[in-house]
């Protein structure tokens, strides 16, 4: 089952009776933080049960989307996903959906590009080539761009 909004320590699913060496037990949270352009990391934070304090979170690397589960035996895990037929995207925050419709831009130019490698023969060449792609990647990026400001303008 996807947990949805649980964006922050203070907004966080808590765990009880987690284990913590090898006889006690403990708390944890888990939560998805979320940035603009960077895209969903997983966090979670235990408590020392000795101390009484919070560990300092441990975070993932950041991902287009990532989403809480609780799998059957209740255990809470994360999972990446870019197909919207996984999640309710009216349930995303709004910097949620506009990292997946960034990237779903960007896929939509990519399905038309065909990239070849073939080797260079002289500096002159490759000069040449390197400047035929950044004209390449300029226009891929201005064309994504053009995508993603109409499928902004359509969920606004």
């Amino acid at each position: 089952m996807i947990i949805y909004n649980k964006d922050s320590f203070d907004n966080s699913i808590e765990v009880d009776n987690y284990p913590w060496g090898f006889k006690l037990k403990t708390l944890r949270r888990y939560w998805i933080e979320t940035k603009k352009k960077r895209g969903d990391r997983f966090c979670y934070a235990t408590l020392n049960p000795k101390t009484n304090k919070w560990c300092k979170p441990k975070k993932s690397t950041y991902r287009t989307l990532k989403f809480l589960f609780e799998e059957p035996n209740g255990y809470i895990v994360s999972r990446t996903s870019i197909n919207r037929n996984n999640f309710d995207f009216g349930q995303l925050t709004k910097t949620q959906k506009e990292n997946l419709i960034r990237e779903e831009s960007m896929e939509e130019v990519l399905k038309k590009v065909t990239w070849s490698i073939k080797p260079i023969s002289s500096s002159k060449e490759s000069e040449e080539i390197e400047q035929n792609n950044d004209e390449a990647f300029s226009l891929i990026a201005a064309r994504s761009n053009q995508i993603y400001a109409h499928k902004i303008k359509e969920i606004s």
